[in-house]
């Protein structure tokens, strides 16, 4: 008789000494900027939280923009390659890089992901960390087959109004907003149900309008590409984290917001 111990098999490794999760120890190869062993763990932790959720493979992009330069942000965290096809950053001057987040100039710098959203699908997630209070018509990212066709983008903070766009015309999902900072996500689940935007892990905004037609075109962060040949909207905002991929349920958007604010606060950057 074959008895079963009810064992789950994960996926961990080691380094110096110390047990992570797989991908967690590969971004850790990856970015040597991280030293820190309290600094590993709680980065560990926050695969592992995305992981018991059901999240993690949903997640194509994700990046944590606090590490002090160009080299060291520019790192997928899913597949933290040094590649175009592995989604790694691409940022152009004008930043200025810190431990709380990349700031942009908001006359010129942006971030090409290489994450050609044509392949994002009808379901879908953006998500964006902002630590500062800007008013203005910024994108925190975006990308539009025309000025206002068909965009996926979030704006924080216009005329205390925050703005998002997914696969419609227009950012045409809009909310009162008088404080730009906090966690903030775009999400649809399928082709006809829609679309919500949530700040803080809290629903702040519902639309109804059905998936409009792909975006045949980068994603760009901190600025929206334009159908691949003008950029429009760039932040001045410093921003601390992104992600991107499938669509979540309600749930899995609580879950995830939970999960970025903690690691949020573990480096002193939690805004609510």
């Amino acid at each position: 008789m074959k008895l079963s111990l009810g064992i789950t098999v994960r996926d961990y490794s080691v380094s110096n000494g110390v047990t992570y999760d797989a991908d967690a120890l590969a971004y850790f190869t990856a970015n040597t900027a991280i030293t820190s062993t309290a600094d590993k763990n709680a980065i560990n932790t926050f695969y592992l939280g995305l992981k018991s959720d059901g999240i993690y493979t949903k997640i194509k992009a994700m990046y944590l923009p606090i590490w002090g330069s160009a080299a060291t942000c520019k790192w997928n965290l899913v597949n933290p390659l040094d590649t175009d096809a592995a989604y790694r950053l691409v940022f152009s001057t004008g930043f200025t890089f810190s431990s709380s987040g990349v700031l942009g100039n908001g006359a010129s710098s942006y971030i090409d992901t290489k994450y050609n959203i044509n392949g994002i699908g009808t379901s879908n997630h953006g998500a964006v960390y902002v630590q500062t209070n800007i008013d203005g018509g910024y994108n925190e990212f975006g990308a539009a087959t025309a000025v206002n066709v068909l965009v996926f983008s979030i704006g924080t903070r216009n005329s205390n109004i925050s703005y998002n766009g997914n696969h419609v015309s227009n950012s045409s999902l809009s909310y009162s907003n008088t404080d730009g900072k906090g966690l903030y996500i775009n999400k649809r689940e399928s082709s006809t149900t829609g679309y919500k935007a949530f700040r803080n892990g809290t629903l702040k905004a519902t639309d109804s309008s059905s998936y409009g037609g792909s975006i045949n075109f980068n994603l760009y962060l901190m600025a929206r590409n334009v159908a691949g040949s003008s950029i429009i909207a760039y932040t001045p905002n410093k921003d601390s984290f992104f992600s991107f991929g499938d669509g979540l349920t309600d749930t899995e958007v609580g879950n995830l917001s939970t999960r970025i604010n903690t690691l949020m606060t573990y480096f002193g950057l939690n805004t609510y």
